[in-house]
């Protein structure tokens, strides 16, 4: 009976002294065993920036219609980049038949 106590005894203080290396080495504590609670509901900020309550409210609006526009204008930039290949392309029929209506009146 008392060697099983001891033995029990000398694996317990292994597994504390290697806790404790870990935990003086650096690496994170192990995590929890898993608990089956419930999971927490989501927190839904709302999106009125008219009256913020503090300061980091505002921040977030200010960012969040940053965010807005330039998205906008992004697409903005899209657009206009297409309209320009299609300009060029435009451009470039028109030389070709100017070129064409040259030769055939001489």
């Amino acid at each position: 009976m008392l060697g099983k106590d001891a033995l029990g005894t000398e694996q317990e203080n292994r597994t504390d002294t290697a806790a404790q290396a870990k935990q003086a080495s650096g690496y994170p504590n192990p995590p929890a065993a898993f608990s089956a609670s419930p999971s927490p509901t989501a927190y839904i900020y709302s999106y009125s920036c008219e009256h913020p309550k503090d300061s980091d409210q505002d921040h977030l609006c200010i960012e969040r219609k940053a965010a807005k526009y330039a998205h906008a204008q992004a697409l903005w930039a899209c657009r206009t980049f297409w309209l320009g290949i299609l300009g060029t392309i435009a451009i470039a029929i028109t030389l070709i038949f100017t070129a064409r209506a040259a030769r055939a009146c001489c």
